[in-house]
């Protein structure tokens, strides 16, 4: 005598199928794109409950949840490309005269005077810390000094002429010290914003840092040409990052316990991520915009903001609810570029849910509405 299946076990292999792609999707459909005013839009802070995003011309945007956007005017630049907040407080740099506008609520700006600023040379990246705003930049025609400080909400300003003449392209403060790295691999520390010191980042000719953050007791840089990724304890030495893929990386910021750098190259993945600032996971962005700027904002359970150059509403803004749920399933980790070991990995402690537990969760809930929907009773 035949013995059949029970027709309730047969479905359990699609069923099966369909809930762990319930799991999935829910796991990695995490970036999405709302719409946005458009523009030249290169850089994104969070302040005073709400986003800022500015424009490499006259228009600068505000947002509280990163969804709903409203567009301001601004001092006209042909290079307005940096933003950061501190003493209630938006200072914007760029890499034209004026070089820098404030704002006390991130719609009103006013720039400061060309005549102020005129021993300035461009500026591509600012921070806030230590009660004080730094500005670095590449000097410029005629070699300008490359470092400006404030320490007066950013109405006056101090050249540093004493800082290394390289090409700078991103600051950050954390840890009491202020980093900022470079082209050429170039890397220098201040522990008050007017001293600096020239340090060894993996350096190479071609190599180019383009942004630097601070969290997790680490600093990471991220680049756009040469290497992908490096983390420092100090500022001062340097180790290369592992599963980065060669993006031309142009933006890295901390928040809810996560690197997020972006990318203005790559197909579909235009976004990485890391715990620990050394191991990194490849994400799927949410459209191959020019990412050039992200931020983390203390919204919902923490938001993660991307802003492009576009002009198309729906690739201006990419959003991001990552927290504690940016695990493996969202994708496996990179084969690692050649360079030092991986550092092994951190037994987890007890903490928020994982992603697994998310996607567990997700499952379970497909197959609740599957069995709702089509009265299928699942046996194991």
């Amino acid at each position: 005598m035949t013995s059949r299946c029970p027709r309730t076990l047969r479905f359990v292999p699609t069923l099966l199928l369909l809930l762990l792609m319930a799991g999935t999707c829910y796991a990695q459909a995490m970036w999405k794109s709302p719409t946005a005013p458009v523009g030249n839009y290169r850089s994104v802070t969070y302040g005073n409950g709400q986003f800022v995003a500015v424009s490499n011309a006259d228009k600068t945007m505000t947002s509280p949840d990163g969804v709903q956007w409203t567009e301001s005017s601004c001092p006209n630049s042909i290079g307005w490309v940096s933003i950061a907040f501190g003493e209630e407080t938006y200072v914007t740099v760029g890499t034209a005269n004026p070089f820098i506008m404030t704002s006390p609520d991130g719609v009103t700006w006013s720039a400061l005077l060309p005549t102020l600023t005129a021993n300035f040379g461009p500026l591509t990246s600012v921070c806030y810390g230590m009660n004080r705003f730094v500005a670095v930049g590449n000097g410029g025609m005629g070699d300008k000094p490359r470092v400006v400080t404030s320490s007066d909400k950013g109405l006056s300003w101090l050249v540093v002429p004493s800082a290394p003449t390289e090409t700078w392209r991103g600051v950050t403060f954390g840890k009491n010290t202020f980093v900022a790295v470079g082209e050429r691999g170039a890397a220098m520390t201040s522990l008050d914003g007017m001293q600096w010191r020239r340090q060894n980042a993996l350096r190479q000719s071609d190599q180019i840092w383009e942004s630097v953050a601070y969290g997790n007791d680490k600093f990471v840089a991220v680049a756009s040409v040469g290497y992908s990724a490096m983390y420092s304890p100090d500022g001062i030495t340097w180790t290369l990052g592992t599963g980065a893929i060669n993006n031309r990386w142009k933006s890295v910021t901390f928040g809810g316990g996560w690197f997020v750098a972006v990318a203005t190259s790559g197909t579909g993945n235009r976004v990485m991520t890391s715990a620990d600032g050394i191991t990194w996971t490849s994400r799927t962005s949410a459209t191959d915009s020019a990412w050039w700027g992200v931020a983390f904002g203390n919204v919902g359970r923490g938001l993660f903001v991307a802003v492009a150059p576009s002009s198309t509403a729906l690739a201006t803004v990419m959003t991001s609810e990552f927290t504690s749920e940016m695990t493996e399933t969202q994708g496996a980790p990179l084969t690692p570029p050649a360079g030092p070991p991986t550092v092994p990995a951190v037994p987890p402690t007890v903490g928020p849910p994982t992603a697994s537990a998310a996607a567990a969760a997700g499952m379970v809930l497909a197959g609740a509405l599957l069995f709702v929907v089509i009265g299928v009773p699942i046996m194991v």
